[in-house]
C-alpha cells in the first residue's frame, strides 16, 4: 500500500479531552507562516471536513436559504435526509444530540452504536470512522473539535487507542470550534469533524424565533470560515482533493426543543456536501409531503462510508457493519429491511434499489458469503439461521450490488419448532379464531361487536400471523373509523363477565401500526374495561405509549399499581396475555415479541383493587376504553389502526410456558379443539 502521507508520531498534536477547553471567541494563535507551492505534478491527497450544526430543522434551513441568509451553506448542494432509527424497531433511538452524534461517526445505529439516552456515560460499541480510517491509513491524521464536551467523551477511547489525534473541547463556544477547526485544517489534518451546538441551545432557551435564525446565519458563517480555511490551503497544496458535508443530528420538536420522539420534525434532518453524490436523492428539494417516506432518502449513517470511501478507507464487504452506504456509490439501496419469519425460524430481507444493477447481487451473513441473487432480487428469506436453541438471534446481512454496500443487524426471537401446550384447553372461557365477520366465539359464551351499531371500526386482514399450514385472517381495528359523537372500537361482552372468576387469564395476539412512535404520551388504548380518564378509575387498562410500550394498569378509584417496561416492535405479530390471581392479590403479564423478546412481569395489588376489576361492569373495549369516548377526551392520542388474533379467555391462570408455546408453536389454539 502506497504510503499518501508523511509519517508523523501519534502524540504530535494530541489535544485531549479538555485541554483547549474555554477558547472563547476567539484565536490567538499565529497564523502559519505561508509555504510555497512544490514544484511538477503532485500525488492527489484527500481529506475530508465533517461539519455536524445540533437541531437544524430542515424547513428553517431552507427559508434561510431562500432568505439568502446562509450564502456558505449554500454554496453547497443540500438535500434532505433522516435520523433517529427507523421508528418501531430495534434501530429507533432518540432524536436526540448524543445518539445522533454516534449515528454520524459510526455510520450505525442504536442496535450497534448502544448509545441509547442523550448522556455520554455509555460505551461506543461500534467502531468509528476514524478508527476505520486508522487501521487502513495509520499514518493520516485525525481530529474532532465540539462545542458539547460530553460529544468528546464518547470519543475517549479513540483517543486512548491513537485513532483520534487531536479532541479539542471548546466548551460550548462555537466561535472556538471554527477558530481551532481552521487551524487544524491549516496543520494537514486529513479528517477533521467539527460539531456546532449552539443553534440547538438558542431553540432551547428561545424557540424557533427570530434569535434561531441569527443563530443559523452565524453558523453559516462558521462554515464559511472553513470552507475558506479550505480554499486556502488548496492554494499551496492544489493537489488536495477536500470532501465538505455538513449535517445535523437531530432537528426540533414543534415547540423548538429536542424532546427526542420520533416527529418528521425530529426525524428530518439535511445533508449539505460539495461533491457529486449520485446515491444522495432530493438534493434541492425544499419541502417534503406530510406523508413522504423519508427511507427513500439518504440518513446521517451514510456519511461515515462516504467519508471513508473519498479517503481510500473503505471497508471490505466481509467487515462492512454499517447500516449507511457510500453516497459516491451507485445505485442507491435503500431501504433495507429485515423481518422475523411468521414461523420464527427465519429472516425476511428486503430491499429497493434506484439505478441499474450490472451484476448479480451479493448477499453475505455475518460476513460469510450466503446467496447470489439475480440483478433484479429484491427479496431473500433465510430460512436456515443455524441456531441450536431457542432465544434472541442476531445475524448480520451485507448487501452487494456493484460498488454499493449496505449492512442491517438483523435480531430474532428465535424458536425452535415448539407444540402448543394440551393444557391449554382447561379452563378456556372463551375463544375468538378473528377469521369471518361477524366474530363469533367457539365457546358460545361472549359476543363480540363494533362499540357503536353506527361506527362499524373493524374489518378483516389476511395477513394474520400463523405459518402458512394455518394461515387465516385477522380482526383490524381501526380508531380512525367513528361516529358522530366520536365512538369507535370493539366490545367483548359476556353474561358472566370473566373478570368476576377469583382467577382468570386474558390473551390474544397484537399487532400495531406507527402510531405507537407518533408521541403517544397520554397513551391508546388497546383492551381496557374501565374509564380511563384517569389510571386511579376503577378497572384495566392495557395501554400502548410512545416508543411501542405496552403499560397494564389496574385501578380501584382511589389507588392503583401498573406494569411498564414492555416494548413491542411495530408491524409486528406479538402475543400478549394477562393473568390475575385475585386470592394471592397478585397480576402477572406476558409479552413475546418476534425481534425484541419476552418480557414476563408481575407485581401485587390490594384488596381494593381485587373488589373493583370488572371496572364498569360493561366488558372489555378493543381500540377505546369502556366509556367509548377516551379518543374525545384525549384527541392528542392519534388514533390509528391495532390487529388482533385469537382473542381467548380463561378462567384460570395460564402460567408463563403456556403462553411461551402459543408464540412459538405458531399454530392457533384451535388445533386443540375439536
Amino acid at each position: 500500500m502506497k504510503q499518501r502521507f508523511k509519517t508523523h508520531m501519534a502524540a504530535s498534536f494530541l489535544v485531549i479531552l479538555g485541554l483547549l477547553s474555554g477558547c472563547g471567541g476567539g484565536d490567538n494563535s499565529a497564523s502559519p507562516t505561508p509555504v510555497a507551492p512544490p514544484t511538477g505534478p503532485q500525488p492527489v491527497v484527500q481529506k475530508a471536513l465533517i461539519i455536524e450544526i445540533d437541531g437544524v430543522v430542515y424547513s428553517a434551513l431552507q427559508q434561510a436559504i431562500a432568505d439568502a441568509s446562509v450564502p456558505a451553506l449554500s454554496q453547497l448542494k443540500i438535500a434532505p435526509a433522516w435520523t433517529g432509527g427507523m421508528t418501531g424497531t430495534i434501530t429507533e433511538q432518540p432524536t436526540t444530540g448524543i445518539p445522533g452524534w454516534a449515528s454520524l461517526l459510526t455510520g450505525a445505529w442504536v442496535n450497534r452504536h448502544g448509545v441509547q439516552w442523550n448522556t455520554a456515560e455509555q460505551p461506543l460499541q461500534a467502531s468509528t470512522l476514524f478508527e476505520q480510517f486508522k487501521r487502513k491509513l495509520p499514518a493520516g491524521k485525525t481530529a474532532a473539535i465540539a462545542s458539547n464536551s460530553p460529544y468528546l467523551r464518547l470519543l475517549q477511547k479513540d483517543v486512548n487507542q491513537g485513532y483520534l489525534d487531536a479532541a479539542v473541547d471548546c466548551a460550548e463556544a462555537d466561535s472556538c470550534v471554527a477558530d481551532r477547526t481552521s487551524a487544524l485544517i491549516a496543520q494537514d489534518y486529513d479528517l477533521v469533524v467539527a460539531q456546532f451546538g449552539g443553534v440547538a441551545k438558542t431553540a432551547e432557551y428561545g424557540g424557533l424565533l427570530g434569535d434561531y435564525s441569527k443563530t443559523l446565519s452565524a453558523t453559516s458563517v462558521a462554515v464559511g470560515k472553513l470552507l475558506a480555511a479550505i480554499a486556502k490551503r488548496q492554494q499551496v497544496n492544489p493537489n488536495e482533493d477536500w470532501l465538505v458535508i455538513t449535517t445535523t443530528s437531530h432537528g426540533l420538536g414543534r415547540y423548538g426543543n429536542a424532546d427526542g420522539l420520533q416527529s418528521p420534525e425530529n426525524k428530518t434532518a439535511f445533508i449539505a456536501i460539495n461533491k457529486e453524490a449520485p446515491a444522495l436523492p432530493a438534493i434541492g428539494k425544499s419541502t417534503l409531503a406530510p406523508d413522504e417516506d423519508l427511507y427513500q432518502l439518504a440518513s446521517i449513517t451514510d456519511i461515515a462510508p462516504t467519508v471513508l470511501r473519498h479517503l481510500g478507507a473503505s471497508i471490505t464487504p466481509a467487515l462492512y457493519a454499517m447500516d449507511g452506504q457510500a453516497l459516491q456509490g451507485s445505485p442507491s439501496v435503500r431501504p433495507f429491511r429485515y423481518a422475523a419469519g411468521k414461523d420464527r425460524t427465519s429472516i425476511a430481507l428486503s430491499w429497493a434499489i434506484e439505478g441499474t444493477v450490472n451484476r448479480p447481487i451479493e448477499l453475505l451473513r455475518d460476513g460469510q458469503p450466503l446467496v447470489t441473487l439475480p440483478s433484479d432480487a429484491r427479496s431473500y428469506t433465510d430460512g436456515q439461521l443455524g441456531a441450536d436453541a431457542s432465544g434472541l438471534l442476531s445475524r448480520q446481512y451485507t448487501l452487494v450490488a456493484d460498488n454499493t454496500l449496505v449492512s442491517t443487524l438483523a435480531q430474532i426471537n428465535y424458536v425452535k419448532p415448539v407444540v402448543l401446550a394440551p393444557t391449554l384447553v382447561n379452563g378456556l372461557r372463551s375463544y375468538f379464531t378473528l377469521d369471518a365477520l361477524p366474530a363469533l366465539d367457539s365457546k358460545n359464551a361472549s359476543t363480540l361487536a363494533p362499540f357503536a351499531s353506527d361506527a362499524n371500526a373493524g374489518k378483516l386482514v389476511n395477513d394474520d400471523n400463523f405459518m402458512d399450514a394455518w394461515k387465516g385472517m385477522a380482526l383490524q381495528v381501526d380508531s380512525r373509523v367513528y361516529n358522530a359523537a366520536g365512538a369507535t372500537g370493539y366490545r367483548l361482552t359476556s353474561p358472566v363477565d370473566i373478570t368476576a372468576s377469583p382467577e382468570f387469564t386474558v390473551g390474544f395476539w397484537f399487532r400495531t401500526d406507527a402510531t405507537c412512535s407518533q408521541g403517544v404520551g397520554n397513551g391508546s388504548p388497546i383492551l381496557v374495561n374501565k374509564n380511563w380518564n384517569s389510571g386511579i378509575n376503577a378497572g384495566i387498562a392495557i395501554g400502548l405509549f410512545d416508543s411501542c410500550e405496552v403499560r397494564i394498569n389496574l385501578g380501584s378509584g382511589s389507588g392503583r399499581v401498573d406494569i411498564r417496561g414492555n416494548f413491542l416492535s411495530a408491524a409486528q405479530w406479538s402475543y400478549v396475555a394477562l393473568a390475575i390471581d385475585r386470592p394471592n392479590l397478585k397480576m402477572y403479564s406476558y409479552f413475546f415479541d418476534p425481534i425484541k423478546g419476552a418480557t414476563v412481569n408481575s407485581t401485587s395489588f390490594s384488596a381494593a383493587i381485587a373488589s373493583k376489576l370488572s371496572g364498569l361492569g360493561l366488558g372489555f373495549s378493543l381500540n377505546e376504553d369502556g366509556t367509548g369516548r377516551y379518543y374525545q377526551s384525549w384527541s392528542e392520542s392519534p388514533r390509528g389502526a391495532m390487529d388482533f388474533n385469537e382473542l381467548a379467555t380463561w378462567d384460570r391462570l395460564l402460567t408463563a410456558e403456556e403462553v411461551a408455546t402459543i408464540f412459538q408453536s405458531g399454530r392457533p389454539l384451535s388445533t386443540l379443539t375439536p
